[in-house]
């Protein structure tokens, strides 16, 4: 009985240990993850310019007003959906996982965002409910952000990953473990794929407490 106890024990200690680390790894890899897709959306902004033909500047009369200019100049940023429980039964996970990539998006646009872009977190709150997770996706998508992360739940992720997948949108997996989400679009499957994670699969996870166990 006291072996069992110390074994219980230790294993919690390990786990709380896995996931206080995990929520720092996930936290500097939102950083990369935004810094990188803004160089991509850069670039591909740089194409789009130069496709253009020449002399589509529109006549002095039709300029935008300055009332528009401030529009445009509002959607300059750089709009990153953030998807995840911040209410109900799963909201502790999903207010550490905002919390996390507040902190970033915070760094970045103290420092004058990326090429003089802010970032502009769009944040919803999915309630660990699937049917409202795919209705976010949705509303993301067709917000064009330029990248989407989250996803605490894994069945919330499956109803979503296919929306962004579709839609050519990256998806960041923050905190789900469950291994499918980020197996189903792997290539040989699909040619291209839009759904990345941090967060540790269950299957690793598994390995990783068994092998600290075996140790001890």
């Amino acid at each position: 009985m006291q072996l069992c106890f110390i074994q219980r024990t230790v294993g919690t200690q390990i786990l709380k240990m896995f996931w206080a680390q995990t929520l720092q790894f996930t936290t500097a890899l939102m950083l990369w993850l935004m810094l990188l897709t803004t160089a991509f959306a850069q670039i591909a902004e740089q194409y789009r310019a130069a496709s253009k033909p020449p002399n589509t500047r529109q006549p002095s009369s039709q300029q935008p007003t300055n009332q528009e200019r401030a529009t445009q100049t509002d959607h300059q940023s750089i709009r990153i959906g953030l998807s995840g429980p911040l209410s109900g039964g799963s909201s502790p996970m999903g207010e550490s996982m905002r919390n996390g990539i507040r902190l970033a998006v915070q760094e970045i646009n103290a420092i004058g965002g990326i090429h003089g872009r802010t970032i502009e977190l769009i944040e919803r709150d999915d309630q660990a409910n699937n049917e409202l997770g795919a209705k976010i996706a949705n509303e993301l998508t067709r917000m064009k952000v330029a990248a989407s992360i989250g996803i605490v739940n894994t069945g919330v992720g499956l109803a979503s990953i296919d929306i962004y997948q579709q839609a050519h949108i990256p998806l960041m997996i923050a905190v789900s473990t469950g291994p499918v989400l980020t197996r189903r679009y792997a290539p040989p499957a699909s040619p291209a794929n839009y759904i990345f994670r941090v967060s540790p699969t269950l299957d690793l996870e598994a390995r990783m407490l068994a092998a600290d166990l075996k140790k001890k």
